[in-house]
């Protein structure tokens, strides 16, 4: 039984020449050199190793990819500091409006109708001495008594005052009222004071001293 050869017939022997030239000979790592490798691997994993664990151990560098600055050193100012004091403001004091009386509107004075009746007649004239004594001798035709003792002045003065009456009363009764009245007949010489009485007294008033009234 043959054994195989132990290298390809193809490939020359170790130190043969071959088809394109003898090989060279290949050469042995030293042993600095293996230790050298060895130790590169090495710090290489370590380093490999220190990155994942600074990006595992800080989930915040982990998500923005940059470690966080240190926050900034407190500043300590050597002047002491001293509170400031805000102003108290001064109480305000409201005081109350005036209050006003409500205007009250007085109603306008209502001013009485003008009256239509006529304004006083004036006061005739003093007669002369025959119509004057006319008017005494009627007077004492009535009633002697209706002319006062050395009153004879005032008895025609009367007469007047009739007259006055006349000229702006109408009624007859209400003129004998006055003729007696005027002369004191009601109140000296009741049993004659009476209508007609005061009707002759003023028509000798008319007649002597105010003719045409």
């Amino acid at each position: 039984m043959t054994q195989p050869p132990l290298h390809d017939p193809q490939q020359p022997a170790w130190g043969q020449p071959g088809p394109y030239g003898p090989q060279p000979p290949k050469k042995k790592l030293g042993t600095g050199a293996i230790i050298a490798i060895v130790l590169g691997s090495l710090l290489g994993v370590l380093v490999c190793l220190g990155i994942l664990g600074a990006i595992v151990g800080d989930p915040e560098t982990a998500a923005n990819g940059k470690p966080d600055s240190p926050p900034p050193a407190p500043t300590t100012s050597s002047a002491p500091t001293t509170p400031s004091r805000t102003p108290t403001p001064a109480p305000t004091t409201i005081e109350p409006e005036p209050t006003t009386a409500p205007l009250t509107t007085k109603p306008a004075p209502t001013t009485p109708p003008p009256t239509t009746s006529a304004p006083p007649a004036a006061r005739p004239a003093e007669p002369n001495s025959a119509a004057r004594q006319a008017f005494l001798e009627a007077l004492n035709t009535i009633d002697p008594r209706i002319i006062k003792p050395g009153k004879e002045d005032q008895a025609v003065s009367r007469g007047i005052n009739q007259c006055s009456s006349i000229r702006t009363t109408k009624d007859e009764g209400k003129l004998a009222e006055l003729a007696l009245s005027r002369f004191t007949v009601d109140t000296r010489l009741p049993e004659i004071a009476n209508a007609e009485t005061g009707r002759r007294i003023t028509h000798a008033a008319r007649t002597h001293l105010c003719p045409g009234s």
